[in-house]
C-alpha cells in the first residue's frame, strides 16, 4: 500500500504505462476519484485505520444477512432499529472488558508504554505497541532547525522508502509527521515515538486537536443516525397510512357489488 502521495503517483504512472492504460476511460475515471479510495491521499481524515472498502463489507455483514430484495421500508427500519442496539451494546461491552484489562508486552516497559497502556484500551494499545517496535530500527537525521521547531528525518534502517520528515517543537512537546498516521489512526507512528524518544519525553503528548476532532465526528454520527431515523420513520409512517386509506375502498366496493346483487334479484321477482 502507498504511503505517500508522491509514491502512489509514481506507482499509478508506472501501471498505466506498464499494460497501456494511458487512455482507458475507467482508469480515467477512478483516478478522479482517488481522493475517496486511496488512503495515501486522504490521510488528514480520521479513520481509526479502517479502509473504504472494509466499512462497506462490515455494514453489509451486519445488514444484509437480514435483509433482502423484497424488505419492506418498515422491515428495514425494524433491522436497522436492531442492529445500531446491537452495535451499541457491544460497543459498551467492549469499553467495559479493555478498561479493566490489563496490558502487557515483552518489550521492556518504558514510561511511553505505561502512559500508554493507561490512556489506550488493549486493542488500540496492540497498534501503538506495534509502532513502538519499529521506532527501535529507525536511523535520525537531523534536517533543518529554527527558534521554534526541529525538522529529523526518520527512516527505518536499510528501507530507505519508509523516510519521512518529523517537526517537533520543544516546548509543547508537539510532533507531526508527514505520513499523517496519527491525523488518520489515531496513534502516534514510530516516526514520532523515535523522535519523542530523541528528546527524552516519557508521556504521549496531549493533542487538543485530536479530541476536538473526535466529537466533531461523534456529532456528524449522531445528527446522520437522527436523520436516518426521521426519514425511515416518515417513510413507514406513509407505507401505514396508505395502507390504512386502502381499507375504505375495499368496504365501498363491497356495499357496492351488494346493492347491486340486491337490485338484480329484485328486477327478476317483477311479474309479467
Amino acid at each position: 500500500m502507498c504511503v505517500t502521495e508522491q509514491e502512489f503517483e509514481a506507482k499509478w504512472q508506472a501501471m498505466l504505462q506498464k499494460y497501456e492504460l494511458t487512455e482507458h476511460s475507467w482508469y480515467k475515471r477512478v483516478y478522479e476519484l482517488k481522493d475517496k479510495w486511496c488512503p495515501a491521499v486522504c490521510r488528514d481524515f480520521f479513520s481509526a485505520g479502517i479502509l473504504s472498502s472494509q466499512r462497506s463489507e462490515s455494514t453489509n455483514h451486519a445488514i444484509g444477512f437480514r435483509a433482502s430484495k423484497a424488505t419492506t421500508l418498515t422491515e428495514f427500519y425494524t433491522i436497522f432499529k436492531k442492529t445500531t442496539n446491537r452495535w451499541r451494546s457491544t460497543e459498551k461491552y467492549d469499553e467495559f472488558t479493555y478498561s479493566k484489562s490489563i496490558a502487557f508486552t515483552s518489550l521492556p516497559l518504558s514510561g511511553m508504554l505505561k502512559h500508554a497502556a493507561q490512556v489506550f484500551t488493549l486493542s488500540l494499545f496492540r497498534n501503538f505497541e506495534e509502532e513502538f517496535g519499529y521506532s527501535m530500527a529507525t536511523t535520525v537525521q537531523m534536517l533543518g532547525s529554527n527558534e521554534e521547531c526541529l525538522l529529523y528525518q526518520v527512516t527505518l534502517e536499510d528501507k530507505p522508502w519508509s523516510a519521512h520528515q518529523v517537526n517537533y517543537i520543544q516546548e509543547s512537546q508537539t510532533v507531526w509527521c508527514t505520513c499523517k498516521n496519527f491525523e488518520a489512526s489515531g496513534w502516534l507512528c514510530y516516526h514520532c515515538i523515535r523522535i519523542l524518544h530523541l528528546h527524552s519525553v516519557t508521556r504521549i503528548p496531549d493533542n487538543q486537536e485530536n479530541e476536538e476532532t473526535r466529537a466533531f465526528m461523534e456529532e456528524s454520527f449522531r445528527n446522520s443516525l437522527k436523520m436516518v431515523e426521521d426519514l425511515l420513520a416518515s417513510a413507514a409512517q406513509k407505507e401505514s397510512a396508505e395502507a390504512a386509506s386502502n381499507i375504505p375502498d375495499v368496504a365501498d366496493n363491497t356495499q357496492s357489488n351488494t346493492d347491486a346483487s340486491s337490485a338484480s334479484s329484485t328486477s327478476t321477482c317483477v311479474p309479467i
